[in-house]
């Protein structure tokens, strides 16, 4: 119970719904151009496996945060997502989401050139091992 209101505190299952819209809207979008009424009823379908999909990726992630994680901490790991939670409700998270988002693109160019620096290390590292 605990790793579960830890994981929605948290942002970690909004993530996977925000990755979920990203790959839902331009499909939807397509089939709605040629026949509005199976773009519902995808969209719905969707939906709803979707929502199996969510519900067994908890199933799976729960365990391994109960084995981690004693009872004392996941409930100190509970009290400060809340308090983040909080704080991203007030006007200087918003302001810090809105910075930090994927959509920014400027944190998402500066964060793409790193992960690209990061990339050409690894593969000189990988390339001189013996």
């Amino acid at each position: 119970m605990l790793v579960r209101e830890i994981l929605a505190l948290s942002d970690s299952t909004q993530m996977f719904d925000k990755m979920f819209a990203q790959m839902r809207e331009p499909l939807i979008d397509k089939i709605r151009q040629k026949d509005p009424e199976k773009a519902l009823q995808t969209d719905r379908a969707l939906g709803n496996q979707v929502a199996e999909i969510k519900t067994q990726m908890l199933a799976e992630i729960t365990p391994l945060f109960a084995a981690s994680f004693s009872e004392q901490e996941l409930t100190q790991i509970r009290e400060f997502t809340r308090i983040q939670a909080a704080f991203l409700q007030t006007e200087t998270g918003r302001k810090m989401n809105a910075i930090m988002s994927p959509s920014n693109t400027q944190v998402m160019e500066i964060a793409s050139k790193h992960v690209q620096r990061l990339m050409a290390l690894f593969a000189a590292v990988s390339a001189s091992a013996p």
